[in-house]
């Protein structure tokens, strides 16, 4: 029964990886998407930018992983790995932490976005640009993605709270660009799970190893849930936005000539004039940009 159970994540851990390589041209064309329609009004704001400095990051770490950590662990070109030496593990870590640290200070970021468009509009209409919010992102990542995972729960963890008590209190329908609104922080939520499995799994693996002297690498299903865990927020990010917004769908579909696809809890649109609005605790309003 073990063996069973080894090949089988074995398996399953090698189908996800698998999966997650193959399906990488298609977080490339959603990023030429967004980078293409930037100017875009539906696509101009600083949420879809942060995307795209995000998505650059995850791309270079699924490439990363299967370059060096996969294609050494699996057998394949060993003649390249030969000729790399101990070369080839210095540039897969030198990635892993260069494309790591960014993906991470882009989820913190996303979520201080997200944040100040909910929490503190006026601000945020002053903060459009990722510079501003990097000064207070920066000393979180150099403390680690352990913090980092805390401190973007709490964030999203307060935007749904007020959004949900928002709903309860008040009569007033909320209006589409608040809709489009709650799907950016669902988006920016989806990435971080991901974040925050890998992080569970490093923080379990060095209390198993240094308070009780046991690898939990040796477990394999353990280790088929760290991969999970990265894979997930590395890849996520593209189907989360596909799903969530009708305003980056629309685009995509338009670009590459494919039949629209429409999904009811994505909204009828992601932006609607703004001025329509009317001002209510912890609900978008005209001094709010998606």
């Amino acid at each position: 029964m073990e063996w069973f159970l080894a090949q089988l994540f074995t398996f399953l851990a090698f189908a996800l990886d698998m999966a997650m390589f193959i399906t990488t041209p298609i977080y490339i064309l959603v990023l030429i998407t967004l980078w293409k329609n930037r100017n875009e009004e539906t696509l101009k704001h600083a949420f879809f930018k942060l995307m795209i400095s995000v998505g650059i990051a995850d791309v270079g770490t699924i490439l990363n992983i299967f370059f060096t950590t996969r294609l050494a662990e699996w057998g394949w070109a060993p003649q390249i790995f030969i000729w790399l030496g101990g070369m080839s593990s210095r540039i897969a870590n030198t990635c892993k932490s260069f494309f790591g640290t960014s993906q991470a200070l882009g989820v913190l970021v996303v979520a201080l976005n997200r944040y100040t468009a909910f929490m503190i509009p006026l601000k945020h209409q002053k903060w459009v640009y990722p510079k501003e919010l990097l000064y207070y992102a920066l000393p979180v990542t150099i403390v680690g993605k352990g913090l980092i995972v805390v401190f973007v729960f709490i964030i999203y963890g307060i935007i749904f709270v007020v959004t949900f008590k928002a709903s309860r209190t008040s009569a007033r329908v909320a209006t589409n660009a608040e809709k489009a609104a709650l799907n950016m922080s669902i988006v920016g939520f989806v990435h971080c799970i991901g974040l925050a499995i890998a992080v569970f799994f490093f923080i379990a693996q060095e209390i198993s190893y240094f308070g009780f002297n046991h690898n939990l690498v040796d477990i394999i299903v353990i280790t088929f849930i760290n991969n999970l865990g990265y894979n997930f927020f590395s890849a996520i990010n593209p189907y989360a936005l596909l799903i969530f917004s009708k305003s980056v769908r629309t685009q995509f579909f338009k670009m590459y000539r494919i039949n629209m696809v429409s999904l009811p809890f994505s909204g009828k649109t992601n932006v609607e004039p703004l001025a329509e609005t009317t001002r209510s605790v912890g609900q978008i309003d005209q001094h709010i940009e998606l």
